[in-house]
């Protein structure tokens, strides 16, 4: 018996976000946040918060993501995080973020 395959995602339902600033103020985070609720409001069913841009996470910008992420679920979406900086990543896995936002691995 032949396992399973899993379908491909529509590309047309997947939205890739390039952040290209540091997540550490208000301003930055809110840029970020509108273009996740952009891409909910067009029905993307899949959103990828590319993050290879960020060179800071503040904790701010830690907490914006995961209110994303819980927007996302609301939504019956999902949101994913990939790009990450090692020093990111390991500040993200210390915080157990990567329990509540799958990370893409690099």
């Amino acid at each position: 018996m032949s396992e399973p395959q899993s379908l491909p995602i529509p590309s047309d339902d997947v939205a890739t976000l390039s952040v290209s600033e540091p997540l550490y103020d208000q301003v930055a985070c809110d840029r970020m946040s509108a273009s996740v609720r952009d891409s909910i409001a067009k029905g993307k069913r899949t959103i990828i918060i590319d993050l290879a841009g960020c060179s800071v996470l503040s904790a701010y910008g830690v907490g914006q993501l995961i209110s994303v992420s819980e927007l996302a679920k609301s939504a019956s979406s999902s949101l994913s995080i990939k790009g990450i900086r090692p020093e990111i990543l390991e500040l993200l896995k210390q915080l157990m973020v990567d329990q509540i936002i799958p990370i893409q691995s690099q």
